[in-house]
């Protein structure tokens, strides 16, 4: 990779399957300010970034434009619920990838990731309910 990240696992097209799928990838020694951390990639890769402690991990995961989701993984229930808190995203896993939201709860980004609003909950009838005040003097 151009900016140093290296490729460890994946890194092809799936050419068998047509169109654009992707093998998954996983990228290590990647820095915060490589583009690949810096930009939302929809597919299968990981990038990691090593750090040296929690408060330079909320750093990284907060240094970029965008903030869908974040996951954090670990045995300390203390660091997870204090990340979750100081986290910039719209969705946190602890110790759990993302996956689809239950229903009822809602769903959307932070900063550049999604529109602002949340979808899925009853948080989405104010997003796609338009609302009217009516007042009429007899």
């Amino acid at each position: 990779m151009e900016e140093g990240g290296k490729i460890v696992s994946g890194g092809q097209r799936v050419k068998e399957l047509g169109g654009y799928y992707y093998e998954p990838t996983i990228i290590e020694n990647v820095k915060p300010n490589d583009t690949i951390a810096q930009e939302e990639i929809f597919g299968p890769v990981l990038a990691i970034i090593e750090v040296d402690s929690y408060e330079e991990a909320i750093e990284v995961n907060n240094g970029t434009i965008y903030g869908l989701s974040t996951s954090i993984y670990t045995e300390s229930l203390h660091y997870a619920n204090r990340a979750a808190k100081e986290a910039v995203s719209g969705l946190v896993y602890i110790n759990n990838g993302t996956s689809n939201a239950e229903m009822g709860v809602a769903f959307g980004g932070m900063k550049m990731s999604g529109n602002g609003h949340r979808e899925v909950s009853h948080h989405a009838f104010d997003v796609m309910t338009e609302w009217k005040s009516i007042y009429t003097n007899y």
